[in-house]
């Protein structure tokens, strides 16, 4: 395994910084939620939206969860040529994180403060699930 910052080629270090912000967002996102969860419920009527399905603290604790994920992927994405663990990682961290904020986009469709909103949440979750893809399309390579 690579574990010294010399041994990691220029594609490594972006994607591990690329992937660790993307997780990091997620994670930030799901921690506001648990903490600031009277605050967030004030903040606009998506909140209430989401609020209704499940508490938001639930909420909160799923993304943080997917953001985690995701970050931890980031730290074996240097290693992912001599085993599959960020493989996996990429799959259900960026699955989850798909599922929800496709959740949220459609919560946010009539609820949002503002069209960017809207947006924001379909890019995550776009996103989300071409990290899922790419984690379980390595796996599948691998198995053959």
């Amino acid at each position: 395994m690579k574990n010294n910052i010399k041994d990691l080629t220029f594609s490594e270090i972006v994607g591990a910084i690329m992937l660790f912000s993307f997780g990091f967002r997620i994670l930030f996102r799901g921690v506001f939620w648990i903490k600031e969860q009277g605050d967030v419920l004030d903040d606009s009527n998506f909140y209430l939206a989401l609020h209704h399905v499940m508490p938001i603290w639930i909420w909160g604790i799923l993304v943080g969860f997917a953001g985690l994920i995701i970050i931890v992927s980031s730290v074996f994405l240097a290693s992912s040529d001599e085993n599959n663990r960020c493989s996996w990682l990429l799959l259900v961290g960026g699955a989850l994180t798909g599922i929800l904020y496709f959740l949220m986009t459609s919560a946010s469709v009539y609820h949002a403060i503002n069209w960017l909103s809207t947006v924001h949440f379909a890019v995550m979750s776009t996103t989300g699930f071409i990290v899922a893809f790419i984690g379980g399309a390595d796996i599948y390579a691998r198995r053959k």
